[in-house]
């Protein structure tokens, strides 16, 4: 996987897994919202994807023990499950999800609070 279009300023890395990380930070003066183009190719087949990164500049630190958040949704989960809350421990409150992708996410939605559920 490979970041082909977006990130002039090197901002971002893919991992070999497809996770998308902030590298370096931006300095408060450059674009807080940022549309990549990546390009998944396994040999035979490609597919790009177009992922919309917002990121707000906050002259307050704040500190994230986490790098990454995983999670696993169940095979029966009703619709409606809160996978991720803006409330969780693990969250700031100025965290927002958004989806945004060429493939099908119909399965996932963000709320007007901000929670991410199936």
């Amino acid at each position: 996987m490979y970041i082909v279009d977006g990130d002039e300023y090197g901002l971002f890395r893919l991992d070999n897994n497809g996770r998308l990380y902030i590298e370096n930070v931006p300095h408060a003066r450059t674009e807080t919202e940022y549309l990549l183009t990546i390009l998944a190719f396994d040999g035979k087949h490609d597919r790009k994807a177009h992922v919309k990164v917002k990121l707000r500049v906050d002259s307050a630190v704040v500190n994230c023990s986490e790098e990454q958040l995983e999670i696993s949704v169940k095979e029966d989960a009703k619709e409606g499950t809160v996978l991720l809350g803006r409330r969780e421990e693990k969250l700031i409150s100025s965290v927002h999800f958004t989806l945004i992708s060429d493939v099908e996410i119909d399965n996932f939605a963000v709320t007007k609070t901000g929670d991410l559920i199936l």
